[in-house]
């Protein structure tokens, strides 16, 4: 089981460190998109001391609520930008920009991610038929995204069934 070091974001010098620290220990750190750039200067220390794998969100729910959507385009071109940043790091994941109660536009920005030449981890949002979710279970790893927002009902049992 892989777990990922997430948290608040402070400036504070020991915090820093402390997060520098227990990033080696675990040697995984989750950032969302939605936070940068300070999260990405808030845990520079971290990234460049504890060298860890990390696993970069699209931050699509964050956007969703706070009603400032994010455009495919400018999260493919921070990708390029923060893959330059930090060659350094052993493994860099990115989670695809999913569209929250969308499966087709979630699918149209991995396809359009894709073509832009990133490997990114497939999104299944909380409308996802069986067959998107056969479709996300075909790469390696996939995320599960917005359940938590999605009307409950029927075919909501049906999905977290399957994919149970």
């Amino acid at each position: 089981m892989l777990i990922y070091l997430v948290g608040q974001y402070n400036s504070g010098n020991g915090l820093v460190q402390q997060r520098a620290l227990a990033a080696e220990k675990v040697g995984h750190i989750l950032l969302s998109y939605a936070y940068m750039p300070r999260a990405e200067r808030l845990n520079a220390v971290a990234l460049r001391e504890a060298k860890p794998h990390l696993l970069v969100d699209s931050g699509a729910f964050t956007a969703h609520s706070s009603g400032r959507p994010v455009s495919v385009e400018a999260y493919a071109d921070w990708i390029d930008g923060f893959r330059a940043r930090w060659p350094m790091l052993p493994a860099i994941d990115f989670i695809s920009l999913d569209v929250i109660g969308d499966q087709a536009a979630t699918w149209h920005n991995h396809e359009y991610l894709v073509k832009r030449g990133h490997t990114v981890l497939p999104v299944v949002t909380g409308d996802a038929s069986v067959k998107d979710i056969e479709r996300a279970l075909e790469a390696p790893w996939c995320c599960f995204g917005g359940f938590g927002s999605v009307p409950k009902g029927p075919d909501h049992r049906v999905r977290m069934q399957y994919l149970l």
